[in-house]
């Protein structure tokens, strides 16, 4: 397992993680049309739109410079899914709403970093996702990415970081919610996100929509959307058919809702 001593942050790494996993999802399943990437100088508005957000000057450079799945013009069944039930938060769009009055700064805390713990959050950390679910946090000091109340099969993993929260925080209620999960250096977060996909762990139902392997659905349709990706090649990327594989998992997302429908009426 890795040391905070080997890690280091690096805003152009970070971004270069962010847009391969994007692009790794759209091989997968997102359309390419979702993914927004900023001009060569960064998003131009996005560091004073976000001003008030009480972050540090690096996280607002990171912000300026990811690309994001875009959320402007969309309603919420449009947003694409990025992890099971949890979608990216698409900074760029939301500056502009605070910008424009149709946001508050608080909320987009409360969405990015969760209520328990937004209060206990440094400015040099930031929220990547929202979504009660998957809670991501890059803290662009140390260089790692946090996972708070991660499935616990992956909070020991070979890829995790070894140090105790305990032993590095000066704040105790800084140390707590770092320790309620688990850290990895950016290169390896992302890595470990991409397995989840390509173990069919997450598995996309359409191009909006993930569902979750563990999940205790009644009419669960993972194991035959798995047998349909596998069938299409993934996780295979030179063999992998994308279009004739979400084609037969739409229809197998509406022969699941038809037998949903169907039960109920026998109810």
């Amino acid at each position: 397992m890795p040391t905070l001593e080997q890690v280091e942050y690096s805003e152009e790494a970070t971004v270069a993680a962010v847009t391969d996993f994007f692009a790794f999802l759209t091989k997968m399943y997102l359309p390419e049309s979702a993914v927004v990437h900023p001009p060569p100088g960064g998003w131009p508005t996005l560091a004073s739109d976000l001003q008030e957000l009480g972050k540090s000057d690096e996280v607002l450079s990171l912000l300026s410079h990811l690309p994001y799945v875009r959320q402007d013009d969309l309603d919420d069944s449009e947003i694409p899914q990025v992890t099971p039930g949890g979608r990216w938060i698409d900074w760029r769009t939301y500056g502009t709403w605070v910008r424009e009055g149709g946001s508050d700064i608080d909320e987009l805390r409360t969405i990015t970093e969760g209520p328990a713990i937004m209060d206990n959050v440094p400015e040099h950390v930031v929220g990547l996702t929202m979504s009660e679910h998957h809670v991501f946090l890059i803290d662009t000091e140390l260089g790692v990415v946090y996972w708070p109340e991660c499935p616990g099969r992956l909070r020991d993993g070979p890829r995790c970081i070894e140090n105790d929260p305990y032993d590095y925080c000066d704040d105790e209620d800084d140390a707590e919610w770092r320790a309620d999960g688990a850290a990895w250096s950016v290169a390896d977060f992302f890595k470990v996100l991409k397995a989840e996909y390509r173990l069919l762990r997450w598995v996309p139902w359409n191009e909006y929509e993930v569902l979750d392997s563990e999940s205790t659905m009644a009419r669960n349709p993972v194991p035959a959307l798995q047998e349909v990706f596998r069938r299409h090649g993934w996780p295979h990327s030179p063999q992998y058919r994308k279009e004739e594989c979400l084609e037969e998992t739409k229809a197998a997302k509406a022969a699941t809702e038809q037998g949903g429908d169907e039960g109920g009426d026998g109810a």
